[in-house]
């Protein structure tokens, strides 16, 4: 855990060391502007995100895996965004593969293959059931669960008028 906080902790000074050198070079103005522009593109990248986190939903075979992968991707792009939010250039540049398609394509395939992936580890997907081809059988009593009171009447007593 603190071997990725670590670097979490020097970013702010990465940050004004990129102002400080960035900005130099490209002006005031244009850093200004770069801020303007990447802090809207954040903010339009979290708004998109997380109203299509779940919108993406397939049926059929794969549909676990379409899933999981539209979800794994408004991951990527959230966190693309909260970088983009987050001011600075390097920040910026640490979220552009984030928002490219085949990167986040290849870091899911990635991830599923990796054997100490959390896409492995909690998802269905990652199931040997998946891999034989379709959605295995339940075992008895893995359905729906219930939960409900219920008054016995028996065939003797009248049932109360209403």
């Amino acid at each position: 855990m603190f071997a990725f906080l670590s670097p979490l902790a020097y970013l702010p000074l990465a940050e004004i060391a990129g102002f400080i050198i960035i900005g130099g070079r490209i002006g005031l103005g244009y850093t200004l502007l770069w801020l303007i522009f990447s802090t809207m593109l954040g903010f339009s990248l979290l708004k998109t995100s997380a109203a299509g986190a779940f919108s993406n939903v397939r049926t059929g075979k794969d549909a676990d895996f379409f899933a999981e992968q539209g979800v794994f991707d408004s991951l990527c792009l959230m966190v693309a965004a909260f970088l983009l939010i987050f001011p600075g250039f390097i920040s910026d540049f640490i979220a552009i593969p984030f928002i490219i398609g085949p990167f986040r394509h290849w870091l899911f395939l990635r991830s599923k293959n990796n054997p100490d992936s959390f896409l492995r580890k909690f998802t269905t997907t990652g199931s040997r059931n998946f891999r034989a081809g379709g959605n295995a059988p339940q075992p008895p009593g893995a359905g729906t669960t219930i939960d409900a009171e219920f008054q016995r009447i028996d065939d003797t007593e009248q049932l109360p008028k209403q």
